[in-house]
């Protein structure tokens, strides 16, 4: 008897043993923790679209929002690590079509009265015209589109790299090989990194696509240079812009090279060992490196570079006066290279203008290893090109070759990984050192995951993560951008707006871009309620407190303003408006005034058969901005001039 109560113990004790054990694998994991290889592996046999859902909900019922100065849960290490697994999840479950789909339709326009249809290729942005004139298509008509394959294909091919595959109706995991998902999906490092880099604007599947090539060709070079590999990934998922280097030479003219993504990574990874260049590509970045890879020029370009653009890196702005400036070419409004083939060598040898200093020197500093951009923009006396740099570090050499006393207000370069303009701003704000600490890293997150839990439907959550997002990291401009879409977007009261984005405005009481964002949306709630008064301030204080440093900010409000008075019939006060802002405006307007403001106004009037008023606008502005005799901005006086002077009275 007791032989039996003794095994009928160990019987009922192995039940209950086997019972907890059973409870405890079927458990919901403690999000406090990072994942164990064995839930990882779980999670990956469940398939990536179920484990998508099922770390959806997890990461749903464990997250709580930050507060100043504390993170919430996204600045724990565990649930961060979570949030990571169901970042790979949540990309290898989407549809190749629609990756590509949600990339096509921002490029896609329609005239409203003909139903013409417009696609903005690479690296153009619409005028404010064509802004005018053209709309986004409604949903229906993309589904339309896309409902067809070959639209899709032949409006892909236009983006896409040329050897991208066409996209298919799979997951993107499809086309990857499970034992190389598994090691990026498993390796918190690589995935971090591969995060923080690529954009919502990259084509996923090509990315990873490239990155699988080089690994598999490679697998020790992508070990060691794994920033390289995914800088080359994110540049080559597109094709380059048409106009690729810039608007004055044509491409034929280029020494471009045919080079594959994996050849281009072994060339890199050569120059580096090689010693040649003037930084270690392993110490770099992603974010910098993919100015250092975006130019695929042929191999005796970087050759000669490396050869006699001898520069030191801190003095390496000396590149583009080491060009000699034609002058002739300018009188002669010579603008587009017309010396052959477009070489350092023969540019150094003939010189150039500012276009090609600029490009001169970008290449000079692409081939030593040193990231570099291509910058334009306006002044004084019209239109220049000059070029940055990557000194040292996190620290952007922005001017070299930008005259001061032009007053150039902003630069616009355009990012490779996205084909989209960058501003020398937008560039010194992305080196700042708030984006390498953790209160940015967890206000991230808590951004990524307001827009999971929106799209789930809970909006409360959504809105406790936006807010946690400002809360926690309030330099961040994304943070202050995104929760001000979420309220507008989930109807709250125009008095909370308000507050939201006069805190915005004391916030970035010291950079004038995001200040007058959000005055803009402070003249939009004013607007809309009816209050004018406070509109018109508003939009004064824009002009006036940015008309000395950031003139173009200036003149975009006040282009507003012109326009909003001509749609609404009053081309007197319009005309008064323009004389007032020529007033205020006329010493440092120069090249942004003309085209933004007298250009387009003067047209405007000349096409409302108000002819004599056009030409008096274009008559004032030429006596208030003085331009120099031959600059550009004087002959771009003569043409709009003489364009007046063919319509009547």
């Amino acid at each position: 008897m007791r032989t039996r109560n003794r095994l009928l113990h160990h019987v009922v004790w192995a039940a209950l043993l086997s019972l907890l054990l059973v409870a405890a694998v079927s458990a919901a994991p403690d999000l406090r923790y990072p994942p164990t290889p064995a839930e990882k592996s779980a999670l990956i046999s469940e398939g990536w679209a179920a484990g998508r859902e099922s770390l959806a909900a997890r990461l749903e019922e464990g997250y709580f929002p930050g507060m100043a100065g504390r993170a919430g849960a996204t600045g724990m290490t565990g649930y961060h690590q979570w949030l990571l697994l169901w970042k790979w999840f949540d990309l290898l479950a989407r549809s190749e079509t629609a990756e590509v789909e949600a990339l096509l339709a921002p490029r896609l326009f329609e005239e409203p009265s003909s139903g013409k249809l417009t696609f903005l290729p690479l690296g153009v942005e619409m005028s404010r015209s064509e802004e005018d004139a053209l709309q986004p298509l409604s949903p229906e008509k993309l589904a339309e589109i896309f409902s067809h394959p070959e639209p899709r294909k032949e409006l892909s091919q236009r983006i896409l790299a040329p050897e991208a595959p066409e996209p298919q109706e799979q997951a993107i995991a499809e086309r990857l090989s499970p034992q190389t998902l598994s090691a990026w999906v498993t390796d918190p490092a690589f995935s971090e990194m591969f995060f923080a880099t690529l954009s919502t604007e990259d084509y996923a599947p090509g990315v990873l696509g490239i990155l699988q090539d080089i690994q598999e060709a490679d697998p020790a070079a992508f070990r060691a240079y794994p920033g390289l590999a995914l800088a080359i990934a994110v540049v080559r998922d597109f094709q380059m812009p048409a106009f690729w280097p810039h608007h004055q030479v044509k491409q034929k003219d280029v020494p471009l090279a045919g080079t594959t993504p994996v050849e281009w990574f072994q060339r890199w990874v050569k120059a580096n060992k090689s010693k040649s260049l003037l930084a270690d590509l392993r110490s770099m970045k992603p974010e910098a490196l993919k100015f250092v890879v975006d130019a695929p020029l042929s191999e005796s370009e970087f050759a000669w570079a490396t050869k006699n653009a001898r520069f030191p890196r801190s003095g390496f702005a000396k590149a583009f006066s080491a060009v000699p400036y034609v002058m002739e070419r300018l009188k002669n409004q010579e603008y587009v290279w017309n010396q052959g083939e477009y070489t350092l060598e023969r540019i150094l040898k003939d010189g150039g203008i500012c276009v090609d200093q600029a490009y001169f020197a970008m290449i000079a500093g692409k081939a030593r290893g040193i990231p570099t951009l291509f910058f334009t923009g306006q002044g004084s006396d019209g239109g220049h090109a000059w070029f940055g740099f990557l000194k040292t570090g996190d620290r952007w050499e922005l001017n070299a070759g930008r005259y001061e006393n032009q007053n150039y207000a902003t630069g616009e370069a355009l990012d490779p990984q996205t084909w989209r303009p960058i501003s020398d701003h937008e560039l010194k704000a992305l080196a700042e050192g708030f984006r390498d600490k953790p209160p940015f890293m967890a206000a991230r997150d808590d951004l990524l995951l307001a827009a999971l839990f929106e799209k789930r439907g809970n909006l409360v959550l959504a809105e406790k993560a936006s807010a946690s997002a400002v809360a926690v990291c309030p330099e961040m401009p994304e943070a202050w951008d995104a929760r001000g879409s979420f309220l507008a977007r989930s109807g709250a009261a125009p008095e909370t707006r308000r507050i939201f984005h006069e805190a915005a405005v004391r916030q970035f009481a010291n950079r004038p871009d995001l200040r007058t964002r959000h005055q803009g949306e402070l003249v939009a709630l004013a607007q809309a309620r009816g209050d004018t008064a406070t509109a018109a301030q508003l939009e004064r204080q824009i002009i006036s407190a940015n008309r000395r440093k950031r003139v173009d900010l200036s003149v975009n409000a006040a282009a507003k303003k012109l326009v909003a008075l001509l749609e609404e019939g009053k081309p007197d006060e319009a005309f008064s408006e323009y004389r007032r802002l020529l007033n205020s405006l006329k010493a440092t307007g120069g090249g942004s005034f003309f085209y933004e403001i007298v250009a387009p106004f003067s047209s405007e009037l000349a096409a409302r058969k108000d002819t004599k008023r056009a030409r008096d606008a274009v008559a004032l502005a030429r006596k208030a901005l003085k331009p120099e005799t031959e600059s550009i901005l004087s002959q771009e006086f003569d043409a709009l001039e003489s364009e007046l002077r063919g319509g009547g009275d």
